[in-house]
């Protein structure tokens, strides 16, 4: 396959772009006035459940779990997925915010509550804790005769 060259002018950078803010509005006109594309594949199974809400929220308020819709699906669709994909493909297509992390909230929540001390610095006058260490595989007996 061929691409098409355009004719570069001499001492111009190829890789080079420049439209002035008024090109650019009308581009942006164009672009809104545009019609919706028809769809006529779907291509993921995340954009396949939220275009199922509906129907998957009707089977929810019939009393059907995540697991039961999840195994509904792979025995009449070729559209196998997980009820954890389900859930979460219902969740963004309502729009729900994930809550934080129960850990960092609290862990934001714990230092922003504490007061500000002033950095530890070691006393000069105080040896370290230093243990010696045994090496592994080494050991004694009592006897050191051979």
């Amino acid at each position: 396959m061929s691409r098409k060259k355009t004719a570069i002018a001499p001492g111009q950078n190829p890789k080079a772009f420049s439209m002035t803010a008024a090109d650019l509005e009308k581009l942006a006109a164009k672009m809104d006035q545009l019609p919706e594309a028809p769809r006529t594949i779907v291509n993921s199974r995340m954009a396949a459940i939220i275009m199922l809400q509906p129907q998957i929220e009707g089977m929810r308020a019939k009393g059907y779990d995540f697991v039961q819709i999840s195994e509904w699906l792979a025995a009449n669709a070729p559209l196998s997925v997980s009820p954890s994909t389900i859930r979460t493909a219902l969740s963004k297509a309502r729009g729900d915010e994930r809550p934080p992390k129960r850990k960092a909230a609290k862990a934001a929540r714990t230092i922003s509550e504490q007061p500000q001390s002033p950095p530890l610095t070691p006393r000069v006058d105080q040896k370290p804790d230093v243990k010696p260490v045994e090496q592994p595989g080494f050991f004694s007996t009592g006897d050191d005769s051979i």
